[in-house]
């Protein structure tokens, strides 16, 4: 097992796959889309360096990931749940507060998300859980250990607070839940624990309601208050129509705040137009799709619950970015994977294709220790 995991640190386990080529060509693409979206900002160069170094090491670490011997992740799914909780509590005491969010450990320069990192290992905690027989979702026991593990992680997460990453986690561990064996009821009880925080969230925090407030009663004062973001999203759709103003350089940019992150598909539709958007969304529509047809092939629970798992995290992710730019949903920090501005979502992103790529290759049968393959 050493031997093995010092071989895959060193890359000499690598195999050639279309999915490696695939997500390196999606990390160079989402660099190029930093510096289209930052016509005229003086600090594009800034970002785009930035990006360029996270996604050097994303891309090891990816190709990493993809060959590490994973075997005995599932064995120990409560001690990594523990770990990570751990992580998510220290960054509500110990984490830097940006935007009004505290979650982020701050290291000199580099500022790090503990809860979108976790995301991949999230993943893995939960297929592992669930491909035990003595915790699927339809037994007594696993019920009670995946209701009290999913209400604690959401609360760590709502507690920084950002409600967008908390929505990608339900999400992705309602599919799994689900896939993994349980009921109809099983889900209506979460449910009901949701209502409960969301009721918990409107009174704890009143920006929410705010934002809420604008986006279903817009008022007219609602262009210089919560509902302003979302006003200049729409405005920078509709100015791109279907080309966009990319060859256009005497238009200026829309001021719209977060265009490296949060506002990236808008901000990405004002210079392309509906043509530069339209890929983003069949990407994500395909991304789901392979998993789900991988789902139904694999050999055993965990692999299932992880390609189902890994589908939902990204391609939810990726719609949740997409509604909230088109006016679809109310807006909430959340980033599109691969594209936006982020560090630790990039490597995040990397990590859970990572995964796949890996359960992929167990699916596979090759269990070679070296060479380069072609599949």
């Amino acid at each position: 097992m050493k031997n093995a995991c010092l071989r895959s640190l060193l890359l000499l386990n690598l195999r050639f796959s279309w999915l490696k080529v695939l997500v390196i060509a999606l990390g160079l693409l989402g660099c190029l889309g930093l510096l289209v979206i930052s016509r005229g900002d003086n600090q594009v160069e800034y970002f785009f360096v930035r990006q360029a170094i996270w996604l050097v090491i994303s891309i090891w670490v990816f190709l990493v990931i993809s060959s590490l011997p994973i075997q005995w992740l599932p064995s120990k799914p409560l001690l990594l749940y523990a770990v990570l909780c751990g992580v998510l509590l220290a960054v509500l005491f110990l984490g830097t507060k940006v935007n009004g969010m505290r979650g982020w450990f701050r290291f000199y320069d580099l500022c790090v998300q503990p809860s979108e990192l976790a995301k991949p290992f999230f993943l893995l905690c939960f297929a592992g859980l669930w491909a035990n027989p003595r915790f699927r979702p339809d037994r007594a026991s696993g019920l009670a250990v995946s209701l009290l593990a999913i209400v604690f992680w959401i609360g760590l997460i709502l507690s920084q607070p950002d409600c967008g990453t908390s929505m990608v986690y339900c999400l992705a561990f309602l599919a799994m839940f689900w896939c993994g064996g349980a009921k109809a009821w099983h889900l209506c009880s979460l449910a009901g624990s949701g209502v409960v925080a969301a009721v918990f969230m409107l009174w704890r925090y009143p920006y929410i309601r705010h934002r809420l407030t604008a986006f279903f009663l817009p008022g007219p004062g609602d262009a210089l208050g919560a509902g302003w973001q979302a006003a200049q999203m729409q405005e920078c759709l509709s100015r791109g129509g279907w080309f966009g103003v990319s060859f256009d350089s005497s238009q200026p940019l829309l001021q719209v705040p977060f265009r490296m992150n949060d506002s990236f598909v808008a901000s990405l539709g004002e210079l392309l137009g509906v043509f530069g958007v339209a890929p983003l969304i069949l990407l994500s529509l395909a991304w789901l799709s392979f998993c789900c047809s991988k789902a139904i092939k694999a050999g055993n629970d965990f692999q299932r619950l992880l390609y189902i798992g890994s589908g939902v995290m990204l391609s939810g992710q990726a719609f949740m970015h997409l509604g909230v730019n088109l006016g679809l949903f109310p807006t909430t920090g959340i980033t599109l994977p691969f594209f936006s501005y982020g560090g630790s979502s990039l490597l995040a992103s990397m990590l859970i294709i990572g995964i796949v790529d890996n359960c992929l290759e167990q699916s596979a049968g090759r269990q070679q220790p070296t060479g380069l393959e072609m599949r």
